[in-house]
């Protein structure tokens, strides 16, 4: 009898191994529904239970699933998290860019000593880097793993490249104890994308491994500079070294960059020839490789050798060479019949639309470029193609008035009332046309008083756009007498064009009323009001005041930190401009010319009373 409870506890476990076999059997089939079926149904289920049906999830990027299992997991408390699962986890809150999450599995990997892991920790410096925290969190992170691998240091020399800390990127790859084809390949992309296009060919020549992804990488950076003719003679270097020709020129990727040094040389015998490369090598079949043959024959006025690769695809062309053929046809000033290939495709992206519709206005055909993005939006169209004309849009380099408001009247059209809000404020420049759109809108879906609301907010903006600022103050005056009497209340462009007019005359007074105004609004951490707000304490001379509202701004943009910046400055707080530009750096905002500007100004503005320490300029 005594045997008893010990033979079923060998079956329990002898059950729950050739389930876990099944779960992992199931994940890697991409059955994930029967494999979380399958551990669901378990009744003992260990960590190697949980580890797998995580990991297949985290495999098929259910990311969100694998964090809700985690909670389960630490929720019953059945079984304790290894290294795998802390690694699987910390990955997919890279993938989330769940920082929150991310940090307090950062608190238990180190209360269960686990952050030192080489597998964890390589897995938390990646999540910190992708969720852009700062160097320094990235750096403690690193430090913590007390064995580094390859694989750590390389996480944390991608994150660095990642962060555009090109400098403590070298000193970490010059640091590194060893190194594989990844080390090299990622710190010769950084340099190439910082720019530095010399010390990475210096780098490349003096890598003794390299694959594919390092040829392809350094191909792009000489093309993408315009070395083109360099490009092609490195091109034949591999060729001519017989023991890389496979790995290297065996790759799509790196003979895309050689048609595309082609077709920057515009050098149709040089094409031919890398074309009849790829023949030999069987990548004719290539789409992308394909569609970088039409763009090169094309470029090389070499229409007729274009259309017929083009004829040679058949039925089979694919989308990037239809969108190559269009593009040449543009290119070339044929413009029908970039149309008819548009029209003969059976399955458009956002790209395809792009190129016709620009087309159209790069040949002056303003109607017919705006009628065919009408298209996109009409009543008849399914809604999916809104969402396509919304992408066309958001890629267009030049987005004129016209193209804004037809996009904002097939949202309303579709009943997207809020996204055609969004869009509009987003528009530089509105006019009376987009105005009536927006204002027809909101009444049509019976928002009379927000229309009226968005029409006071316009006219004050333009009144205070005109230097009209007296007139702006009275109407909104007027706003406030109807408040009062429960019929409109002034939005947050309405707040923050009569701040802007407050700033412009440097009234305190009216401004602080107007701030008052704005916090029983509920419009004061907002961070519209709370940049013009910064502004108009600054130009007022009120700088604490203005660092209040800093403080308290949400979800502080460049706009934020500028305006701080600006009022420190001008202000003759040298030594707190400077202050909060380092902590500004820590928090990942990138500065502009802008920002830099009021360094200068404050490094040459000589201190209010004596009371703030000058810093001097090279130190910033």
């Amino acid at each position: 009898m005594r045997g008893a409870p010990a033979k079923s506890s060998i079956r329990a476990a002898a059950t729950t191994v050739s389930s876990n076999k099944a779960i992992l059997a199931m994940s890697k089939s991409g059955d994930l529904g029967g494999a979380r079926k399958l551990f669901d149904e378990m009744p003992d289920r260990d960590v190697i239970s949980w580890n797998s049906v995580m990991s297949a999830y985290a495999r098929h990027g259910m990311h969100e699933e694998v964090l809700r299992m985690f909670k389960q997991m630490l929720k019953r408390g059945a079984v304790e998290p290894t290294h795998t699962t802390l690694a699987t986890v910390f990955s997919s809150c890279a993938e989330l860019r769940a920082l929150a999450e991310g940090r307090q599995l950062h608190g238990l990997s180190i209360k269960r000593d686990s952050s030192s892991n080489a597998f964890v920790g390589t897995s938390l410096v990646t999540m910190y880097s992708k969720c852009l925290v700062s160097d320094c969190s990235l750096l403690r992170a690193f430090e913590e793993v007390y064995w580094k691998s390859t694989a750590s240091w390389n996480a944390l020399l991608s994150a660095l490249i990642r962060n555009r800390q090109l400098l403590r990127a070298r000193q970490v790859f010059d640091r590194m104890p060893a190194r594989n084809c990844i080390s090299w390949t990622a710190m010769i992309d950084g340099l190439v994308q910082g720019g530095r296009l010399a010390e990475a060919l210096e780098l490349f020549h003096s890598a003794p491994m390299k694959n594919s992804v390092t040829w392809a990488v350094m191909l792009r950076g000489l093309v993408s500079e315009g070395h083109f003719r360099d490009a092609i003679r490195l091109f034949n270097k591999v060729m001519v070294e017989k023991n890389q020709r496979e790995q290297s020129s065996s790759s799509a990727a790196v003979i895309v960059q050689v048609v595309a040094a082609c077709l920057g040389l515009e050098d149709a015998n040089c094409g031919r020839a890398v074309h009849g490369h790829i023949v030999k090598l069987g990548f004719d079949a290539d789409p992308a490789i394909e569609a970088s043959l039409i763009s090169m024959y094309f470029s090389c006025l070499e229409i007729e050798a274009a259309e017929l690769e083009v004829l040679k695809l058949g039925c089979s062309r694919s989308t990037g060479a239809c969108n190559s053929l269009i593009r040449g046809y543009v290119d070339n000033g044929r413009i029908d019949e970039a149309r008819k290939v548009f029209d003969g495709m059976e399955k458009r992206d956002e790209i395809s639309w792009y190129l016709i519709i620009q087309g159209y206005l790069r040949n002056n055909l303003v109607d017919r470029a705006v009628d065919l993005f009408s298209t996109m939006t009409s009543p008849t169209v399914r809604s999916a193609l809104v969402a396509e004309a919304r992408k066309l849009f958001d890629d267009m380099p030049d987005r004129d008035v016209i193209l804004y408001t037809t996009l904002m009247s097939g949202y309303i059209r579709k009943g997207l009332l809020e996204e055609a809000l969004k869009l509009f404020k987003m528009i530089p420049n509105p006019s009376i046309v987009t105005y009536n759109v927006v204002v027809s809108g909101l009444i049509l879906h019976g928002k009379a008083r927000e229309a009226y609301n968005l029409f006071n907010g316009a006219m004050i903006s333009g009144l205070v756009r005109g230097g009209l600022a007296s007139e702006a103050f009275l109407l909104f005056r007027s706003m406030m007498f109807a408040s009062a009497q429960g019929n409109i209340r002034p939005n947050e462009p309405a707040i923050a064009s009569i701040l802007s007019a407050s700033a412009g005359l440097s009234a305190l007074a009216p401004g602080e009323a107007i701030h008052g105004i704005a916090v029983k609004l509920g419009h004061e951490p907002r961070l519209l009001t709370a940049n013009s707000l910064i502004n108009m304490y600054s130009k007022c001379g009120q700088v604490p005041a203005a660092r209040s509202v800093f403080d308290r701004a949400q979800n502080r943009d460049l706009i934020s930190w500028n305006s701080m910046l600006y009022g420190y400055a001008v202000n003759g707080c040298g030594a707190e401009c400077v202050e909060l530009f380092e902590k500004m750096k820590c928090a990942g905002t990138e500065p502009d010319d802008v920002t830099f500007l009021a360094i200068l100004c404050a490094c040459a503005r000589p201190p209010v009373g004596g009371s703030s320490a000058l810093p001097r300029c090279d130190e910033i």
